[in-house]
């Protein structure tokens, strides 16, 4: 199809529309001007519409039905498009709602072993605090088996004062059942030879008898010397454990006592670490006002007048500096002059002399540095607080020492 024919084919169905929208008027009185148009674009050619009007209603039918076509192939493209694009959207939503799913799925896991990381320190913290009682119950269980074994020492002592006791009373029974088995023989003895001899048996048992009563008095002697050493010794070893038992006590004591004493110590001196660490903090942050103070940044005309002074010992330095250059270049020159007739030495003294005047030049250089400096700092105002003490320095001596960075005390101690 020929862009004349499409073009013409489009005004058809354009004035067919048009028509539609305002009935009772003819639609192909309409088409003759497409044709016109058509057969000016191509001079010419002869429309064959006008000379058969049948076959014109034939060629504007195909036209419509083209265009009918094409519109359907739009609207089928359209909604391919569309459908495209709807699907399109629809599996963008599945990949954010997996997406979703995914990072609820991570967001899950991260507290799951959020949970298991707090489960692990809760069960590190209960092992530490049971292990923590386990050894409390045993130093407790220490402490009183220490107790008991010093109990059970106590009573060893005591059963064995009391068993020597009674190793004691039952050898001096021993001694008395034996006595009294001798007495018995003897007084078998005596009255077996009571018949044969009864005037000397009187007299013989008269003596025995005072013998036997000044040996029963011993016995009963030796024998109340025993129970009272016997007695002495047990009263010596309660005495010796209640002495024990109150050192024990006074150990003890004398510990907690220590202990309190220590804590009391510790106490002060935590205190007093306290004291000079709020001290040393306030004398560091009066030391940082300091260095950063600016004594005379109000007083404007004071430092105008110091940056003038400044400025004018800077210009004299200055000179000084190219005068002492210019006669070390002087005297390099009459060096190299003096180096043929050098019989007195002259030479040496020259050398020596262009020595210090180059000394005297990097000194002033030196001077000059430091007038730069004070002059910056006349420009920010903190030129007038001394270098060490960042105390501020008398208008006097900033005015006829120029530049000066130390007060008159830190001066005196350098």
């Amino acid at each position: 199809m020929s862009p004349t024919t499409k073009k013409a084919t489009s005004k058809v169905v354009k004035k067919k529309v048009v028509a539609k929208k305002a009935p009772g008027k003819k639609p192909v009185a309409k088409k003759a001007p497409a044709k016109k148009s058509a057969a000016k674009k191509a001079p010419g050619k002869k429309p064959v519409a006008k000379k058969t009007p049948a076959k014109k209603t034939t060629k504007s039918t195909s036209a419509q039905s083209k265009a009918l076509a094409a519109k359907k192939a739009k609207q089928l493209k359209l909604a391919a498009d569309k459908k495209k694009k709807l699907a399109q959207q629809v599996a963008a939503k599945r990949a954010k709602e997996l997406q979703a799913a995914k990072l609820l799925k991570i967001k899950k896991a991260k507290e799951l072993k959020a949970a298991k990381m707090l489960q692990a320190k809760k069960a590190r913290e209960a092992q530490l605090i049971k292990a923590k009682k386990l050894r409390e119950a045993k130093e407790l269980q220490a402490k009183k088996a220490k107790e008991l074994q010093l109990l059970k020492a106590k009573k060893a002592r005591k059963a064995a004062a009391q068993a020597a006791a009674k190793r004691v009373a039952a050898r001096l029974k021993a001694q008395a059942i034996a006595k009294a088995k001798k007495d018995r023989e003897i007084a078998i003895k005596v009255a077996a030879k009571k018949k044969a001899q009864e005037a000397k048996a009187k007299a013989q048992a008269a003596v025995k008898a005072k013998r036997e009563r000044e040996i029963k008095a011993r016995i009963a002697a030796r024998e109340a010397v025993v129970r009272r050493k016997a007695k002495e010794k047990a009263m010596a070893e309660a005495k010796k454990l209640r002495d024990q038992e109150a050192k024990v006590k006074a150990k003890e004591a004398e510990k907690l006592r220590k202990q309190r004493e220590i804590d009391r110590l510790n106490k002060v001196e935590a205190d007093r670490v306290a004291r000079r660490e709020a001290e040393e903090l306030k004398r560091l942050e009066a030391l940082d006002r300091k260095k950063n103070s600016k004594p005379y940044a109000g007083d404007l005309a004071f430092l105008e007048e110091l940056r003038e002074l400044l400025i004018a010992e800077r210009l004299v330095t200055a000179a000084q500096v190219a005068d002492s250059d210019a006669k070390a270049e002087e005297m390099l020159v009459d060096r190299e002059r003096l180096e043929y007739d050098d019989e007195d030495g002259s030479s040496v003294a020259s050398d020596i002399e262009r020595d210090q005047a180059k000394e005297y030049a990097a000194q002033l250089r030196l001077k000059t540095d430091e007038i730069d400096v004070a002059l910056a700092r006349v420009a920010d105002g903190s030129y007038g607080r001394c270098d060490e003490c960042y105390e501020s320095i008398g208008r006097d001596r900033l005015r006829f020492q120029v530049p000066v960075f130390l007060c008159l005390k830190c001066r005196a101690n350098v």
